[in-house]
């Protein structure tokens, strides 16, 4: 057990963290309010179709573990197992589309409709509410069945009803459980851990919150990071420890026991080097103390403009693609891989022709159909020439002769028993590197197969001290 009594958190710290990041009594009253006239909104189109559907809440929203403006609440909107899925989608957005409500159709395990609903874009809801300000949430509904049993659950958003009821029930017996999830989901955030999606390979809501029912609190989890071992296997429920087996597939760094589904990772999503930096970040944070920016970071970015400040405030060499992102229906796991892949083959290039790559970050805002990534690198200037290894003199002669023929009009020079070529790079500068092939399209489409990314225009390309 991982379950240690000491404080490494100030407390004054950590309640100054939890006033910032906990909504109000008015914005928790304010919100329901605005949940459940959307709600109403469904219930009422679906009753005068003859559409029988039954809503249940989702995500944080629904455990009461949400952060202040951070208003995004999952709508599980469920069916008769009669319904084919095909025939549920097809009725969530004749519902949507007749109740007046904005969304967008996204594709993901299935189809799903997200948006933003707000007091102000309906105006007849301002009766209801009273607020001078503009309020509204992000929402995303999802078609599910009624389940009564999680193992015959079709599909992960189907499962997802269970770990709301099973937070809630932990939640009761330790109502401090709030707190220490707030805490450590916004910590996750700050550090840029948070999120399963394959863009990122970090740690889902639902994971810290197994983690904190685990080890109670968030300090004794920075403790546990600090000391894990890549294959740990956390087991949340004594009950079900005998139980673990995962599918090959399914491993991960470290992997939860998810307590409602026997055999499932509840962190399969996590990759190697979010575990790693995890335990890093701990390693530091136990050395040298939290502050208040590990929770509450200015360089937590909500939008480009803010993504903006940051990256010209850092003074690093750094070659940064901005593009506009054309309206799709892929979802957001989907989109940012495709986006990922595209920045990651970027990076490639660069390292081919002798640039030491530090770092690539990535960085996509949906809402204002933008996203960004970040190359920096050690240097942003190399010599126009270097030499390569190419041979040694203590192979046969006919290899050395053979090579002096295919080489006969390059420069040579003999470092001990190695002969090494002189070449001239491709691009010596970030400068050189943006003219040449990032703002020439027929070598994205060629070289970097663009043509997967046809959903991106507008590419503006940024180079710093070059």
């Amino acid at each position: 057990m991982y379950i240690y009594k000491m404080t490494i958190l100030d407390e004054d710290l950590k309640n100054k963290i939890l006033k910032r990041i906990t909504p109000t009594k008015d914005e928790v009253k304010e919100l329901k309010i605005l949940v459940d006239v959307f709600k109403q909104k469904l219930y009422g189109v679906a009753k005068s179709k003859n559409y029988v559907i039954n809503i249940e809440l989702g995500g944080s929203y629904a455990k009461n573990t949400f952060l202040k403006g951070d208003f995004d609440i999952d709508f599980f909107i469920q069916f008769s197992s009669s319904i084919e899925d095909k025939k549920k989608e097809e009725i969530l957005v004749e519902i949507l589309g007749d109740a007046k409500i904005n969304f967008n159709i996204k594709h993901g395990s299935r189809l799903y409709v997200s948006g933003f609903f707000s007091n102000f874009s309906n105006n007849h809801l301002n009766n209801d509410i009273n607020s001078s300000q503009y309020f509204g949430f992000n929402f995303e509904c999802v078609p599910t069945e009624i389940c009564d049993d999680v193992t015959k659950a079709k599909n992960s958003t189907d499962i997802s009803i269970f770990h709301v009821k099973y937070l809630q029930k932990k939640i009761q017996e330790n109502p401090k459980l709030i707190d220490e999830i707030r805490l450590t989901k916004k910590w996750f955030k700050t550090q840029k851990l948070y999120g399963a999606e394959s863009y990122i390979n970090g740690f889902s809501g639902h994971s810290i919150e197994c983690l904190i029912m685990k080890f109670k609190t968030f300090e004794n989890l920075i403790i546990f990071f600090s000391q894990m071992k890549k294959g740990d296997i956390l087991v949340i429920d004594e009950y079900n420890s005998n139980k673990i087996s995962f599918s090959k597939d399914k491993e991960s760094p470290l992997m939860i026991q998810d307590p409602i589904l026997e055999g499932r990772n509840a962190l399969s999503a996590l990759s190697d080097e979010q575990f790693y930096r995890a335990k890093y970040i701990a390693i530091q944070s136990l050395q040298y103390g939290f502050k208040e920016k590990d929770f509450l970071s200015n360089k937590l970015c909500k939008n480009l403009k803010d993504l903006r400040k940051v990256f010209f405030e850092e003074k690093l060499d750094f070659v940064g693609i901005e593009y506009t992102i054309k309206k799709t229906n892929l979802s957001r796991d989907i989109l940012g891989s495709k986006l990922l892949k595209l920045s990651k083959k970027i990076s490639k290039l660069l390292k081919s022709n002798g640039f030491s790559v530090i770092s690539l970050s990535f960085e996509m805002f949906e809402e204002e159909s933008v996203a960004f990534t970040k190359i920096i690198v050690e240097h942003s200037k190399l010599p126009k020439k270097y030499v390569s290894k190419a041979i040694s003199l203590d192979v046969s002669q006919d290899h050395i002769i053979n090579f002096l023929q295919t080489h006969k009009h390059s420069t040579l020079r003999l470092i001990n028993n190695f002969l090494y070529v002189e070449k001239q790079r491709n691009f010596s500068t970030l400068s050189e590197f943006k003219n040449l092939y990032l703002n020439n399209s027929q070598y994205l489409n060629e070289e970097l197969n663009i043509e997967e990314f046809v959903f991106l225009s507008d590419f503006k390309f940024i180079t710093n001290k070059f």
